[in-house]
Formats: structure tokens, C-alpha cells, sequence
């Protein structure tokens, strides 16, 4: 956590990015995505470091001479993000884009809205409050702007106190809805509920891609089935074209092919032959960066081959003692060919209801499948949403208080980290000491 008082441009934020990263001890290259909103600065900062995460993989000195690199500099960066693209994933956050196909919908019918606002404006008036008193009912809330759900909780409020409102609008003419209002309203609440409801489950600590795609889709089930709703229709139309983007992402594609609920035999999800094999070889990619990162990679390696001298050495000794032809086996099968066996396995299993605990799956195939695993993890680990985000700017606001201003960055940071990890905390605090000696040692001094 840091304030920052300069432009908050895309090399500004890249930069920033980057120097906290390394302050955590992790570079560009170890990062696999990046979940962000539509804002304009963040997506091209994030677009900086693609670049940045490109070069580190492969740096330009391996790949050109000194002489002419000058006039190839440009051209050969640009090459290589290219290639390297997916080092680094942009992910678009899903609640800022459900909330734009809300926004598709809400803006065209924005004159029914003010209408019925500037009414719930007017009940809040004194002479209106004795009625409210007598009858026990409560005023709709008013909305803000960049909440869409405020607009549900009003229209909601008021149909619930349907017959309570209808009694004001007899009393007072001036605060009474039309005919058309109440119809319109009714097709409001019926429309929006599936969205209002995928907008809260989207705020769950963590929700993977694949879990927002079910939910995605369940929601857009359940909007679909009001076929006699006009706001139905549109906001159908709306969330469909507004999941075309979230779906070109390669992230999002692995994470799809990764789960049993979308990839089974006969499944339409991925379409033609190439571009699945486009995905196949981005799980594969991910894979070898993977094994690139971790400390024991060479050591794993080397044992790969030896066996596979062994091997060799004992296959030439059977066709010695039999005859018979050997299969050539290449040196990068093992890890090549066998996992996309694997990967093409994934399509043959069975398909698992929309229900189905996906991490659990493949916690399950830790020692079975342990390629697939690491990559799955990986994959699923990318969040959908920025929630975590904006939930930390809550803890913020209630940390740094206004009788706690003083508190230093480091001090900020660490109360910020234990206050946003307490359920992590409490699983390991337990085992960093041996607390049965501490408590029987303080007990003797005592």
C-alpha cells in the first residue's frame, strides 16, 4: 500500500507495479496474469508490462547481434511481445464488465428511472412522514451512480410496500406512481434479479474463471426465460455481447478446457480443431514456464534422462537377447508428447454437473496427474473479478481513520496484511512455533 500524488500515467503505474513486485521478491516473469477494469491508464500499464515480461523471457542480446541493433531494436520487441504474449495475461474484472451490459440496458431507459427517483425524492418530505409512521413502512433508498444495484434496491422496496405506496399516491396525488410506472418497474425487478444476484455471488473472495463463466451463463438462463419482457430481451442480448470479450482472453480458454463441466466428449465449447490446438500449446507453454521457474527443474531433467538412458540401454540388451524392432523415443517426449496425451484425455472424461467442486478435482489428481495439476492450479488461481481489490480499499478506510493518520507505509502494510489474510493466519499461525513449550515455559517462569 502507497500514495501516490503523481499523474497516474501507464509508465507511471507499470513502474510502480514493478517496484512493488520486487520488493516482494518477484519478477515480471513469474507473473501469469493481471486482472484489472476497462480504465484506459490501467490496461495500457498492463500491456507495458507484457512487454516488459516478453524481453525477460527472452532477452534481445540472445537473439541479435550488436551490429544493426539499433535500426532492428523496435521491430524485434514488437516480435518478440508477440510471441510471448501470453507471458503475461490481461484479464478483464467480470463484475466491471456485467456491470457495462447493465449499463447497455439501464441507459436507454434512464427517463423511467429519474421519474420514479425524483418520486422517492419527494416522499422523503415532512408532510409525508406521518403516513410512513402510522403504516410502519420504510422509504425506498436513493441510489449513486456507480452502484447499478441501487437502482434495484429502490425499485425493489417499493414493490414490497406495493399496496403501502398505492395508499400515499391515493392520499397524495403528487407522489403517486402511474399504471404504466408499476408496470414498468415489475419488468425491472423480474429482468435484473439474476444479475443482481450474479453481481454479489462475483464478489466472493476468490471466484475462478470457469466458476464465473457457470454463472455467468446460469444468469443469463434465467434472464433468457422471460421471454415476455422487453428488459429481458435487451439485457439477454446485452450480457451475450459483452461475454464475447472475456472469451478471445487465453487464460479464459485454458481455465474453460481445464474443467469437466465444459470440456467432455462431443463439447461444442472450443470450437474448430486449430484453434483449440492454438489453447492446447498455451497450457503447454505454461507448463515449461512453469517447470522454468522452479529450483529443481535441471535436477528433474537430468533424472528424466537418466532414466530414459537406462531404459535405452536395457531395450538394447532385450532386442540383442530377441530381436525384434525399438521405437524411437525422442528426448522431449516425456515432456512434450506425454502431456498433451494427457491434455487430449481431458476430452474423452466424462462431464461433471454445473455444481462440481473443480478444485477439488484436481486436487484429487496431485500424484495422478501431477503435469496437469501444476498448470490447473495456476490457471484457476487467476481471479475473475477485482472484489479483493476494492475490498481492501474498505479495510483501508476503516484502518487509517482520521485519530490514526500517523500511521507509517510499513505500518499500514502490515496491519492492512494480517487484517486481509486472518482466515490464511489463523491455518498457519499455528505451526510457526511450538506453542505447547512456549505456554509450558511461561508457565514455569511464572
Amino acid at each position: 500500500m502507497m500514495e501516490v500524488k503523481q499523474s497516474q500515467t501507464a509508465k507511471f503505474l507499470k513502474d510502480k507495479i514493478v517496484e512493488i513486485l520486487h520488493s516482494y521478491g518477484i519478477e515480471v516473469n513469474q507473473v501469469f496474469s493481471a486482472t484489472t477494469d476497462n480504465g484506459a491508464n490501467m490496461v495500457a500499464a498492463i500491456k507495458e508490462m507484457q512487454k516488459l515480461a516478453a524481453t525477460s523471457v527472452a532477452p534481445l542480446e540472445s537473439l541479435m547481434d550488436e551490429e544493426g541493433a539499433e535500426e532492428l531494436e523496435c521491430g524485434m520487441i514488437d516480435g518478440i511481445t508477440s510471441e510471448f504474449g501470453s507471458a503475461l495475461n490481461l484479464i478483464r474484472c467480470s463484475v466491471h464488465t456485467l456491470q457495462l451490459a447493465i449499463t447497455d440496458v439501464i441507459t436507454k431507459n434512464d427517463p423511467k428511472i429519474r421519474k420514479i427517483t425524483d418520486i422517492v425524492k419527494d416522499t422523503r418530505k415532512t408532510k409525508y412522514s406521518i403516513l410512513f409512521d402510522h403504516n410502519k413502512a420504510s422509504k425506498a433508498p436513493l441510489w449513486s451512480f456507480t452502484r447499478w444495484g441501487g437502482r434495484y434496491k429502490m425499485i425493489k422496496s417499493i414493490l414490497k410496500q406495493e399496496s403501502f405506496y398505492i395508499l400515499l399516491g391515493q392520499e397524495y396525488p403528487e407522489v403517486a406512481f402511474p399504471d404504466d410506472d408499476w408496470t414498468y418497474m415489475k419488468n425491472y425487478l423480474s429482468a435484473f434479479k439474476p444479475v443482481y444476484k450474479l453481481t454479489k455471488n462475483l464478489q466472493n473472495k476468490h471466484v475462478p474463471l470457469s466458476e464465473f463463466y457457470i454463472q455467468w451463463l446460469q444468469a443469463t438462463l434465467m434472464v433468457e426465460s422471460e421471454t415476455d419482457n422487453p428488459l429481458s430481451i435487451a439485457l439477454a442480448q446485452a450480457l451475450q455481447n459483452r461475454l464475447k470479450k472475456l472469451l478471445e482472453n487465453m487464460a479464459f480458454k485454458a481455465a474453460v478446457y481445464l474443467d469437466p463441466r465444459f470440456n467432455f466428449p462431443g463439447s461444442t465449447v472450443f470450437g474448430a480443431a486449430a484453434e483449440k490446438k492454438n489453447f492446447q500449446n498455451f497450457i503447454i507453454n505454461t507448463w515449461n514456464r512453469i517447470q522454468s521457474l522452479s529450483p529443481c527443474t535441471s535436477a528433474t531433467t537430468a533424472a528424466v534422462k537418466s532414466k530414459a538412458d537406462t531404459v535405452d540401454v536395457m531395450d538394447d540388451y532385450i532386442t540383442k537377447l530377441f530381436g525384434g524392432p525399438q521405437c524411437s523415443v525422442s528426448e522431449s517426449e516425456p515432456h512434450v508428447t506425454s502431456f498433451r496425451k494427457q491434455l487430449r484425455q481431458l476430452e474423452v472424461e466424462p462431464r461433471q454437473p454445473h455444481i462440481y467442486d473443480v478444485w477439488k478435482h484436481w486436487m484429487a489428481r496431485k500424484h495422478t496427474h501431477p503435469e496437469l495439476y501444476a498448470v490447473a492450479t495456476v490457471v484457476h488461481s487467476v481471479p475473475s473479478t477485482q472484489v479483493s481489490v476494492e475490498r481492501s480499499f474498505s479495510a483501508l478506510a476503516l484502518v487509517l481513520s482520521n485519530i490514526r493518520a500517523g500511521l507509517s507505509d510499513d505500518t499500514l502494510e502490515d496491519i492492512l496484511i494480517i487484517k486481509l489474510n486472518m482466515d490464511i493466519l489463523q491455518k498457519v499461525l499455528p505451526t510457526l512455533h511450538d506453542w505447547k513449550t512456549f505456554i509450558a515455559e511461561s508457565s514455569s517462569f511464572s
